[in-house]
């Protein structure tokens, strides 16, 4: 006759941990690599013009290129671009040739710094017009607000 041994702790199994803090781990890492993907908009320190009797215009999408004080070029088109890097002319000349030849009547706005060299303007209007993109907006700000604040 076969004797049969028999352990003590039948009662109590044990969970290996081990495998679940590795999948916790591995959880944990893909979330905070896929949650930094998403590039929000980062707002650019632009000190805009004062206007007195300017009229406010609201678009619900909008092309918005934005000129640096130093004179570089920032785009955000709602998508790819959202002010995260100085985009180069000719990247600059792609994106407006793509709407141009896709949606040619977007509107366009142009967030200036009172401090760029008119040059810069004068080079980024030249080439709206070369384009046929005459859906153009200054942006400002009111003289008044700075009595507000």
């Amino acid at each position: 006759m076969a004797l049969i041994k028999r352990d003590r702790d039948e009662g109590n199994p044990e969970v290996p941990m081990t495998p679940m803090i590795d999948m916790v781990f591995l959880l944990l890492i893909f979330f905070l690599v896929t949650a930094s993907l998403k590039k929000p908009h980062k707002e650019l320190a632009i000190d805009l013009p004062n206007v007195g009797h300017a009229k406010m215009a609201k678009y619900q999408e909008e092309f918005i290129i934005s000129v640096t004080a130093d004179g570089d070029w920032y785009v955000d088109d709602g998508d790819k671009y959202r002010n995260q890097a100085p985009v180069h002319r000719h990247e600059m000349i792609k994106l407006l040739q793509t709407i141009a030849n896709e949606r040619p009547d977007l509107p366009i706005r142009l967030d200036i710094d009172r401090r760029v060299q008119y040059f810069h303007l004068m080079d980024m209007m030249d080439t709206l017009e070369l384009y046929g993109l005459r859906n153009v907006q200054l942006r400002s700000k009111h003289s008044f607000a700075d009595e507000k604040q």
